[in-house]
């Protein structure tokens, strides 16, 4: 018996996989070059929170990644903390995190638009003077979120790989979902690199 090649689920499947691919990737926020960036007219970023700019649940800011913050804020971008954070009492512990870097925060939490809604990146968007489509960027460590809310937005992304050490909880379920995922899209372009 002979199968039959079926190229549009082929096709379909293909369509379904880039909806997740990221503009750029890149080792960590620390390793980003926000100036090259801004020369590309983006001033304006939403961050994700957990595994992206602190670990899952922690309130400490890696110093190198606080540094890089610090320094693109001294170049003209505004940064705004765009959180997934389940329910409202974890909402407090973005704006701690806000409070720290010095940025403004929405975390979204039920029954508000939570990533990948584009609803939830819009809001956070409203939280920075003059964030446009165009003027926008997202940076985060969930293809199924943070890459995916951007896509279907339609601002450029950045992907970075989850912080250290990544609760086991977090390794057998996301990190085997983000791993398949980048193993599907091949090749992402790397993001403009700082040298430190």
């Amino acid at each position: 018996m002979q199968h039959n090649k079926n190229p549009e689920g082929v096709i379909l499947l293909a369509q379904s996989i880039e909806r997740f691919r990221p503009t750029y990737q890149a080792r960590s926020v620390a390793s980003i070059d926000f100036e090259a960036l801004r020369e590309q007219g983006l001033s304006k970023l939403l961050l994700d929170v957990d595994g992206t700019t602190s670990r899952i649940c922690s309130m400490i800011v890696p110093e190198e990644i606080a540094q890089n913050l610090r320094v693109a804020k001294d170049n003209g971008w505004e940064i705004c903390l765009t959180s997934n954070a389940q329910l409202w009492f974890m909402a407090r512990r973005i704006e701690k995190l806000a409070e720290i870097l010095e940025c403004q925060y929405v975390a979204h939490y039920w029954p508000h638009p939570t990533k990948p809604n584009p609803k939830a990146l819009e809001i956070a968007m409203s939280e920075m003077d003059g964030a446009t489509l165009d003027n926008t960027l997202m940076v985060g460590d969930q293809f199924g979120t943070d890459i995916l809310g951007a896509n279907h937005l339609g601002i450029p992304s950045i992907w970075v790989p989850s912080i250290e050490p990544i609760p086991l909880w977090k390794r057998i379920t996301l990190e085997v979902i983000n791993q398949r995922r980048l193993q599907a899209l091949g090749e992402i372009t790397e993001a403009p690199t700082r040298v430190y």
